[in-house]
Protein backbone atom coordinates (compact mmCIF):
# COMPACT_ATOMS: atom_id res chain seq x y z
CA UNK A 1 0.00 0.00 0.00
CA UNK A 2 3.06 2.58 0.66
CA UNK A 3 3.46 2.22 -3.12
CA UNK A 4 0.85 4.06 -3.79
CA UNK A 5 -1.01 7.73 -3.24
CA UNK A 6 2.42 8.80 -3.01
CA UNK A 7 3.04 6.99 -0.07
CA UNK A 8 7.35 6.54 -0.39
CA UNK A 9 7.48 9.78 -2.52
CA UNK A 10 6.22 12.43 0.21
CA UNK A 11 8.25 10.63 3.13
CA UNK A 12 11.62 11.06 0.59
CA UNK A 13 11.08 15.01 0.02
CA UNK A 14 10.12 16.04 3.65
CA UNK A 15 12.77 13.85 4.99
CA UNK A 16 15.85 13.90 2.23
CA UNK A 17 15.22 16.58 -0.35
CA UNK A 18 13.90 19.72 1.82
CA UNK A 19 16.62 19.01 4.55
CA UNK A 20 19.22 18.80 2.22
CA UNK A 21 18.22 21.48 0.23
CA UNK A 22 18.01 24.26 3.11
CA UNK A 23 20.99 22.97 5.23
CA UNK A 24 24.10 25.11 5.69
CA UNK A 25 26.48 22.11 4.12
CA UNK A 26 26.88 18.68 3.58
CA UNK A 27 29.96 17.10 5.41
CA UNK A 28 31.59 14.37 4.47
CA UNK A 29 34.88 12.17 6.55
CA UNK A 30 36.90 10.22 4.68
CA UNK A 31 39.38 7.99 5.86
CA UNK A 32 43.07 8.09 4.55
CA UNK A 33 42.53 3.99 4.21
CA UNK A 34 39.21 1.64 4.04
CA UNK A 35 38.99 0.97 8.02
CA UNK A 36 39.80 -3.14 8.20
CA UNK A 37 40.73 -3.44 12.10
CA UNK A 38 38.45 -2.89 15.11
CA UNK A 39 40.91 0.27 15.97
CA UNK A 40 40.42 1.57 12.41
CA UNK A 41 36.52 1.88 13.17
CA UNK A 42 37.10 2.97 16.62
CA UNK A 43 39.33 5.69 15.49
CA UNK A 44 36.77 7.12 12.78
CA UNK A 45 34.00 6.96 14.96
CA UNK A 46 36.06 9.31 17.36
CA UNK A 47 36.75 11.32 14.48
CA UNK A 48 32.65 11.60 13.45
CA UNK A 49 31.86 12.45 17.65
CA UNK A 50 34.68 15.10 16.97
CA UNK A 51 32.80 16.33 13.67
CA UNK A 52 29.58 16.27 15.57
CA UNK A 53 30.83 17.85 18.99
CA UNK A 54 32.65 20.85 16.92
CA UNK A 55 28.69 21.09 15.23
CA UNK A 56 27.20 21.32 18.64
CA UNK A 57 29.70 23.85 20.30
CA UNK A 58 29.04 26.72 17.50
CA UNK A 59 25.04 25.90 18.19
CA UNK A 60 24.53 24.01 14.89
CA UNK A 61 22.87 20.96 14.37
CA UNK A 62 24.03 17.97 12.30
CA UNK A 63 22.07 14.83 11.09
CA UNK A 64 23.67 11.73 9.63
CA UNK A 65 22.34 10.95 6.39
CA UNK A 66 22.72 7.55 5.76
CA UNK A 67 20.82 6.64 2.54
CA UNK A 68 23.20 7.51 -0.26
CA UNK A 69 26.19 5.97 1.63
CA UNK A 70 24.13 2.68 2.25
CA UNK A 71 23.10 2.28 -1.34
CA UNK A 72 26.29 3.49 -2.89
CA UNK A 73 27.59 0.52 -0.48
CA UNK A 74 25.26 -1.96 -2.25
CA UNK A 75 25.59 -0.56 -5.74
CA UNK A 76 29.58 -0.69 -5.43
CA UNK A 77 29.42 -4.57 -3.51
CA UNK A 78 26.86 -5.73 -5.40
CA UNK A 79 24.46 -6.50 -2.96
CA UNK A 80 20.80 -7.52 -3.22
CA UNK A 81 18.55 -4.78 -2.09
CA UNK A 82 15.62 -5.60 -3.61
CA UNK A 83 13.66 -8.41 -5.87
CA UNK A 84 13.83 -5.54 -8.76
CA UNK A 85 16.34 -6.13 -10.72
CA UNK A 86 15.81 -2.52 -12.00
CA UNK A 87 16.71 -0.99 -8.74
CA UNK A 88 19.73 -2.30 -8.93
CA UNK A 89 20.87 -0.55 -11.72
CA UNK A 90 19.12 2.59 -10.39
CA UNK A 91 21.28 2.27 -7.25
CA UNK A 92 24.35 1.90 -9.44
CA UNK A 93 23.60 5.41 -11.78
CA UNK A 94 22.84 7.10 -7.80
CA UNK A 95 26.31 6.05 -6.79
CA UNK A 96 28.08 7.36 -9.92
CA UNK A 97 26.00 10.75 -9.15
CA UNK A 98 26.69 11.10 -5.90
CA UNK A 99 30.65 10.12 -6.20
CA UNK A 100 30.73 12.61 -8.46
CA UNK A 101 28.92 15.45 -6.94
CA UNK A 102 31.78 14.60 -3.35
CA UNK A 103 34.20 14.29 -6.08
CA UNK A 104 34.91 10.94 -5.19
CA UNK A 105 36.07 7.57 -7.40
CA UNK A 106 34.20 4.36 -6.70
CA UNK A 107 37.26 3.00 -4.20
CA UNK A 108 36.93 6.43 -2.21
CA UNK A 109 35.88 5.25 1.33
CA UNK A 110 33.50 7.10 3.09
CA UNK A 111 33.27 6.89 6.81
CA UNK A 112 30.73 9.46 7.81
CA UNK A 113 28.03 11.86 5.57
CA UNK A 114 25.85 14.85 7.52
CA UNK A 115 24.07 17.43 6.87
CA UNK A 116 24.68 20.22 9.03
CA UNK A 117 23.02 23.67 9.97
CA UNK A 118 20.78 26.12 12.21
CA UNK A 119 17.72 25.20 13.31
CA UNK A 120 15.40 25.33 16.17
CA UNK A 121 16.04 23.33 18.89
CA UNK A 122 14.14 19.99 18.74
CA UNK A 123 10.72 19.04 20.66
CA UNK A 124 11.92 15.58 21.17
CA UNK A 125 15.06 14.36 22.60
CA UNK A 126 16.45 10.86 24.19
CA UNK A 127 17.44 10.84 27.45
CA UNK A 128 20.61 10.45 28.27
CA UNK A 129 22.34 9.43 31.46
CA UNK A 130 25.00 10.57 33.56
CA UNK A 131 27.92 9.58 33.76
CA UNK A 132 27.55 8.06 36.99
CA UNK A 133 24.73 5.78 35.80
CA UNK A 134 26.87 4.34 32.76
CA UNK A 135 29.78 3.78 34.71
CA UNK A 136 29.91 -0.29 36.16
CA UNK A 137 31.65 0.93 39.24
CA UNK A 138 29.87 4.12 40.20
CA UNK A 139 32.51 4.89 43.07
CA UNK A 140 34.70 5.76 39.73
CA UNK A 141 31.99 8.79 38.96
CA UNK A 142 32.78 12.07 38.78
CA UNK A 143 32.07 13.79 42.37
CA UNK A 144 30.01 17.45 41.94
Amino acid sequence: MNRFLMGTIAPRIQLDLIPAIACAAHVMLRPVREPKELTDYVRLGGAMQRIWLTVAAEYLYLQPEMTPVIFRWYAREAISFSSRADLAKAAAHLADEFEALAGVDDSTPIGFFCRVGASSRPDARSVRKSVGELLLEPELSPQP
